[in-house]
């Protein structure tokens, strides 16, 4: 059966069609606080979150081990993988492989290895589930929570930052019809197509098809050649507000949020091919609202983004070297998240945004050039939410152009090219760091691609194909590049390897998907 890929993380070959495209496209206190009877410095709570709380409204599972707080935390790796806990710390002697950590809110996770470090631990952490660390609580937001006073935690040595995905993937069979011989397959539930299950974990749940919108039918991605792995040197830095600008490879980045909106301005030039782009998802006065429930192992979850209002996408590319200076396939994981802590009574939480930027060119000429600019509006709220035990998906249905890539599209080349750029911001609350965040997530996916004739073509033809996904958890959920990263980082330590998700994965859902073409003519369809 030919199939759809999954957004980011498997990139298409050169974007000329809206079918093509789709296979591209694929979230503080300034005093010490004291917290159940563990006290908590302020440096200590901003740098590794704030600390978790014991008492009747949660009860948590009996593998969980209390260490005495942030302030028992000494270091911690620049990948996020490695925590250095001080070896007077509470129940310190306690943790071992198959316990469970819990040392603030970004500091949590399953251990998997503990070595002695003079006289402290170090201990290499992995995912979890919320119902691994909790076993009955509800956590909700009172009112929506506004994002101000935004912390960026930065992870510059996170594994799979930079992905080369496979390309051999093709577009869905007419009319979403199912082949019997795809054992990936799940039964159509509504519309047309089925639901793209995801995750390979043993703990992962795949979710019914929601109301709605029906997904493209899908399978799981093989796992990645050619992922470079290398030790991660140096520790956490502290967060700041305005993250510095970073790199990952030959991509500059300069994220940022949230008053202009969320977003990151990219620069890549190497190999005669200089491309600067900048995507926003514009941000109206956001706030929040999330509801997490367990009882008796068992969770429900709830999670909104207000104030969402569009999303501009702007590039320019330059090529001296025409074929041989092209991009394919890669996928970038901006190492910023942009967080907000909360607390949910008992439990420290931080609301997090995630960014991955995704690129693509074609250029078969050289000396070429290629810009554009395209403004899509939409307004509502984003998230999902558990109804009678139904999961609703809130994502937009329709963008409206304020400004199009068609109209300001400017092209010189003797020969034809495309450009895409996909995108995706993942919004989670929950506890731990990065990748190994747990808890309830929902991310939004804008993909464009946009292609030129050049001057041999006799109409000069212009086409803008643009597709918006959305997805959602309760958990944890990676890439496959990612886990395979990880893991291979983890078998030098002789550690067994990790899952790429936990908990509950809903499938993918394409929301919208338009294309464009000037001249409207039979010659350039």
């Amino acid at each position: 059966m030919r199939t759809i890929g999954r957004v980011l993380t498997r990139l298409p070959r050169p974007v000329t069609s809206l079918a093509a495209l789709l296979v591209f496209s694929m979230a503080l206190a300034a005093c010490s606080s004291s917290v159940a009877g563990v006290h908590t410095s302020a440096a200590a709570k901003l740098r590794y979150g704030a600390s978790p709380e014991q008492n009747s409204k949660i009860t948590y599972q009996p593998d969980v081990v209390f260490v005495g707080g942030a302030d028992s935390i000494v270091s911690v790796s620049a990948d996020g993988l490695i925590w250095t806990i001080s070896g007077s710390a509470p129940n310190v002697n306690e943790l071992r492989p198959g316990k469970i950590m819990f040392a603030s809110s970004l500091g949590v996770g399953r251990v998997l290895k503990v070595s002695q470090q003079g006289a402290n631990k170090q201990v290499v952490l992995g995912p979890v589930t919320i119902t691994d660390v909790i076993r009955d609580g509800n956590f909700s937001s009172s009112a929506p929570i506004p994002l101000n006073d935004v912390e960026a935690y930065t992870v510059p040595s996170e594994p799979g930052l930079l992905t080369k995905t496979t390309a051999d993937v093709t577009t869905p069979t007419s009319g979403g019809a199912q082949d019997p011989s795809d054992t990936d397959a799940q039964p159509s539930i509504q519309l047309a197509s089925a639901p793209e299950p995801h995750g390979v974990g043993a703990n992962t749940v795949t979710l019914p098809a929601v109301d709605l919108v029906a997904s493209e039918p899908g399978h799981h991605e093989p796992a990645s050649p050619g992922i470079l792995l290398t030790a991660a040197s140096g520790t956490l830095p502290a967060p700041s507000p305005s993250p510095a600008p970073t790199s990952v490879g030959k991509y500059q980045l300069d994220p940022f949020c949230c008053h202009s909106g969320l977003g990151v301005s990219v620069v890549y030039n190497n190999n005669g091919l200089l491309v600067k782009a900048k995507v926003t998802l514009h941000l109206d006065a956001p706030s929040v609202t999330f509801r997490i429930g367990v009882a008796g192992g068992k969770l429900t979850a709830a999670l909104e983004l207000h104030g969402a209002a569009g999303i501009r996408v702007a590039f320019e590319a330059g090529s001296t070297s025409g074929l041989a200076g092209n991009v394919s396939h890669q996928r970038v994981q901006i190492p910023v998240e942009f967080s907000f802590p909360v607390r949910a009574g008992p439990l420290p939480l931080m609301i997090d945004f995630d960014q991955v930027f995704g690129m693509d060119t074609a250029f078969t000429a050289k000396d070429s050039f290629f810009s554009a600019i395209g403004d899509y509006s939409f307004g509502g709220t984003l998230g999902f939410g558990f109804v009678n035990g139904i999961p609703t998906v809130y994502t937009p249905h329709t963008l409206t152009p304020t400004t199009t890539m068609t109209k300001t599209m400017v092209f010189r080349s003797v020969g034809p090219a495309s450009v895409v750029i996909a995108y995706a911001a993942k919004l989670s609350v929950g506890i731990g760091l990065a990748v190994f965040q747990v808890g309830p997530w929902y991310e939004l996916t804008f993909a464009v691609g946009a292609y030129g004739s050049g001057i041999s073509s006799e109409f000069q033809c212009k086409q803008v194909s643009l597709a918006l996904s959305s997805q959602y958890g309760i958990g944890y959920r990676m890439p496959k590049p990612v886990e395979t990263a990880i893991n291979a980082f983890l078998s030098v330590l002789h550690v067994s390897p990790i899952h790429a998700s936990g908990g509950l994965v809903g499938p993918s859902i394409t929301a919208i998907k338009d294309s464009s073409t000037f001249p409207p003519i039979a010659a350039c369809a």
